[in-house]
C-alpha cells in the first residue's frame, strides 16, 4: 500500500543506513508504490531471483517499472569479514535459489556479468539508480560465498 501523507519537515530518510533523498521521499508522498525485495543464495557464482518479503519470486508487474534506488548486501559464514562481489541482472524467467544459471536472456545492471557491488559481513549500502521492465525478474549473483541482498525500489 503506497503512504497517502508524509509529513513536508522530512528532508530525508534512513533505511538500513542507506539515506534517501527529499526527492525519493516525494515520490513516495505522490503515491507511488515503494517495495523492499530479498535475495539470498549459498554458493559462489549462482544466483537468485528477488522475493517479496513472502518468498514469491519477483516478477515486475504488466505496464509497470520497478526503479531501484538502493542494494543492502551482505556475506554470511564463519566469523571474521567475509568480502564477496555482488552482481545484479535482470532475466525473462525467475532464476531459482542458489542456481548456476544466470536465467533466461540476462542483462546485468553496469553491462556484463561484473562484481558491481562488495558485500561484507558487516553489510555494505550502496545507492543506485536501475531500472527494470515490465515482465522481468531482478536477481543478484555472488562471486564469492553466501550473501543476502535487499532491494530498495519504487513500481511506476
Amino acid at each position: 500500500m503506497p503512504i497517502t501523507s508524509f509529513p513536508p519537515s522530512i528532508k530525508s530518510l534512513t533505511v538500513g543506513g542507506l539515506v534517501f533523498t527529499e526527492a525519493e521521499i516525494a515520490r513516495l508522498y505522490s503515491g507511488t508504490t515503494g517495495i523492499i525485495l530479498v535475495s539470498q543464495n549459498a554458493t559462489s557464482g549462482r544466483g537468485t531471483s528477488f522475493r517479496t518479503t513472502d518468498g514469491v519470486d519477483y516478477q515486475v508487474p504488466v505496464g509497470k517499472t520497478l526503479r531501484a534506488v538502493a542494494v543492502y548486501c551482505s556475506g554470511q559464514g564463519a566469523a571474521g569479514l567475509h568480502s564477496y562481489g555482488v552482481s545484479l541482472g535482470r532475466s525473462d524467467a525467475a532464476v531459482a535459489y542458489d542456481t548456476a544459471s544466470p536465467g533466461t536472456n540476462p542483462v546485468y545492471y553496469g553491462g556484463a556479468s561484473v562484481t558491481a557491488f562488495a558485500s561484507s559481513e558487516k553489510g555494505v549500502g550502496v545507492p543506485i539508480n536501475w531500472t527494470v521492465a515490465a515482465t522481468k525478474y531482478p536477481f543478484m549473483a555472488s562471486a564469492g560465498g553466501a550473501t543476502s541482498c535487499l532491494l530498495y525500489c519504487f513500481i511506476d
